[in-house]
């Protein structure tokens, strides 16, 4: 995957195009918030239009150090509470935008996936926008369907973690075919080396389910299969 900077997105777009095409990369990652500007400022455009062009994937994880993430900036320590309002915020903000800005709507080539926060966190979130675009007198221009019907295709899919509570309910509510295999590797609180074993001895999902999460759901998000 490329680490692109979207600080200058023509630049993005070109580097972007070079770690696909020259490189032979699956994809890129970008954060959910970038500085002061969220996804959907046209300021990006050419960024996503390049990626759609691409049909490439899009990561969405915040990336510690490079921006401060809404809601990081009550706390200057302990890092238990930077670390743990800066993964969901930032990435939550990074679909809402996505959806309510029209980007997932303009772009349907691009495949989003929402990366390393687990996967319990999105059924909510999906019900919170699909309530707001419903009852909402403020309803978001250029974004023809729910929240949720974006999130259930192509466009959307989200990590989870080993032993996360709530995976089976959200592979009920967003399908099986949406969800990826996280194992955090090498960061010190992830599970390695026994991150598939935990995974493999879950009960609460079947071993067709575990197939897709483990391997043929990332295959198809990334064009690896």
């Amino acid at each position: 995957m490329a680490a692109v900077a979207l600080q200058k997105t023509d630049e993005a777009a070109k580097e972007l195009r070079r770690a696909i095409k020259d490189l032979g990369l699956v994809g890129t990652v970008v954060t959910g918030t970038v500085g002061q500007r969220n996804l959907d400022d046209p300021y990006f455009e050419p960024f996503f239009r390049e990626a759609n062009d691409l049909g490439t994937a899009v990561g969405v994880h915040w990336i510690t150090g490079c921006f401060d993430s809404p809601g990081q900036e009550r706390f200057k320590d302990p890092y238990f509470y930077i670390h743990m309002v800066g993964m969901p915020f930032n990435l939550m903000i990074g679909i809402m935008t996505l959806i309510g800005g029209g980007v997932m709507e303009r772009y349907p080539k691009i495949k989003f996936v929402f990366l390393e926060i687990g996967a319990a966190w999105l059924p909510y979130w999906m019900w919170r926008m699909d309530d707001h675009y419903s009852r909402s007198m403020h309803h978001p221009e250029g974004v023809p369907k729910k929240p949720s019907d974006y999130i259930r295709s192509e466009s959307c899919f989200v990590s989870c973690e080993p032993d996360e509570d709530g995976l089976a309910h959200t592979a009920g509510v967003i399908g099986t075919d949406r969800i990826v295999f996280a194992s955090d590797y090498p960061h010190g609180d992830c599970d390695f080396p026994h991150s598939v074993t935990k995974f493999r001895k879950r009960s609460d999902i079947s071993e067709e389910t575990k197939e897709k999460i483990l391997w043929e759901n990332a295959a198809r998000l990334y064009g690896i299969g």
